[in-house]
């Protein structure tokens, strides 16, 4: 139902034939990058994450074709995290707090800092089913 919704509104938007399906792409894109950045040993450290996040911006941006790459980034990484039962309070919610931190060390622009603090505010609380 979300998923369906997420579509049509973004169709509807933009106008754009197969938009929706494309930011979809974008942010399993996203999820595939950061299943390979948190799988680096550096990334269980606020300042490993954020050298990671540093490192990898430009992958995100490449991988995009919507516009939306920040926002893809930002929502992926908390979403990696998050647990259907749970949300992201799972392990005392220290997951998404260290994202949170490595975002805010980063290099990143003051939207994408801006973004995490939103994203954490809208999901810490939520039950999301994936």
């Amino acid at each position: 139902m979300a998923k369906n919704t997420m579509l049509v509104l973004n169709r509807t938007a933009r106008n754009i034939p197969n938009y929706a399906n494309q930011i979809v792409s974008d942010y399993e894109k996203a999820s595939e990058e950061w299943t390979r950045i948190l799988s680096d040993p550096k990334s269980k450290t606020v300042d490993g994450l954020a050298q990671l996040i540093n490192k990898h911006t430009d992958t995100f941006l490449e991988l995009n074709t919507t516009g939306t790459w920040e926002d893809a980034m930002v929502w992926s990484a908390f979403m990696y995290y998050n647990d259907a039962q749970t949300g992201l309070q799972f392990e005392s919610g220290m997951h998404a707090q260290l994202i949170i931190d490595a975002f805010h060390k980063s290099d990143c622009s003051s939207y994408i800092k801006r973004t995490v603090d939103y994203a954490y505010f809208v999901l810490r609380d939520k039950k999301i089913e994936k």
